[in-house]
């Protein structure tokens, strides 16, 4: 079957467009993703997104279609960018300010 956006149009218009659309700002709301409703609406899209790739059964897995599609479910994959973006933040705020300092750097340009 190949990668997602191998040769499929719907796959590379759910990597490019709708995902980044979905996991926008996720480090600000990811905590929403324990409530239920969110998780079943995010996993609906998800569903909607692959369905489309293919001539599949309505009763085909949603897991099963993620597998064949190598597509992450949507909740655990605001999760771990949201995890990621908050790691990078603690990193960016544990450099010190001599680090960060372009003064060495100005002058050698003069």
């Amino acid at each position: 079957m190949g990668t997602l956006t191998e040769n499929n149009s719907v796959g590379i218009l759910l990597c490019h467009t709708s995902r980044p659309a979905l996991t926008y700002g996720r480090h600000v709301w990811s905590k929403a993703i324990i409530e239920k409703s969110i998780v079943s609406s995010l996993v609906r899209v998800n569903r909607l997104g692959v369905m489309i790739m293919g001539n599949f059964r309505i009763k085909t897995p949603t897991a099963g279609l993620e597998v064949i599609w190598y597509v992450p479910p949507l909740p655990l994959l605001i999760e771990s960018k949201s995890a990621m973006k908050f790691r990078r933040i603690q990193c960016h705020l544990r450099l010190k300010d001599s680090v960060l300092k372009t003064t060495t750097l100005s002058k050698r340009g003069q």
